[in-house]
């Protein structure tokens, strides 16, 4: 695995020009903008049907003591294509631990600061992913980014006992319901 600056791999992609210049790429947050939607995650809940290969998404669990992890996948048995992700992930306090790719090709990108990870990767018929620990109990923001542009209907996560399909915006924060 190659490790490149998630903003140099973006900048790359748009000076290829993959996104005919309309795609808005991961920006770190500025202090003056209007803080993102926080929804709940519920801790220790896991989603039980995420199907390498059936199903387009982003998947989002959190377990006691800071743990997280983030898989991407697509559908491609069913739809032919490949799906081109972009997920950055920041600790809304303190830094990121314990950071590791999950099931990354050659091909996909991984980068991992104390106050982001980030993974580019295509997925067909797998999981790919990442999982950190971070504070017990802090939240995270999360960007993601679809074929280059900005993707918050494919995020799956358990909060409040129900599966939420679909982030209410990019970026947007999650915070356990328990640490």
């Amino acid at each position: 695995m190659r490790s490149l600056p998630v903003l140099s791999v973006a900048a790359s992609l748009w000076l290829l020009g993959c996104d005919n210049g309309d795609a808005s790429y991961y920006e770190p947050r500025a202090a003056d903008v209007t803080p993102p939607i926080r929804a709940t995650i519920d801790r220790d809940a896991e989603l039980v049907d995420r199907n390498p290969g059936q199903g387009i998404g982003v998947f989002v669990e959190y377990h006691e003591g800071g743990e997280w992890r983030i898989d991407v996948g697509c559908d491609t048995t069913l739809s032919m294509l490949a799906c081109s992700w972009l997920v950055v992930i920041e600790p809304l306090e303190g830094t990121l631990s314990k950071v590791a790719a999950r099931d990354l090709e050659s091909s996909d990108e991984f980068e991992f600061l104390p106050t982001s990870v980030g993974i580019d990767t295509t997925t067909t018929d797998d999981l790919d992913g990442v999982s950190f620990s971070a504070e017990p109990g802090s939240g995270i923001a999360l960007f993601t980014a679809l074929d280059g542009y900005q993707e918050s209907r494919f995020v799956y996560w358990v909060g409040d006992g129900a599966v939420h399909t679909g982030a209410p915006g990019v970026p947007f924060e999650l915070e356990p319901d328990r640490p």
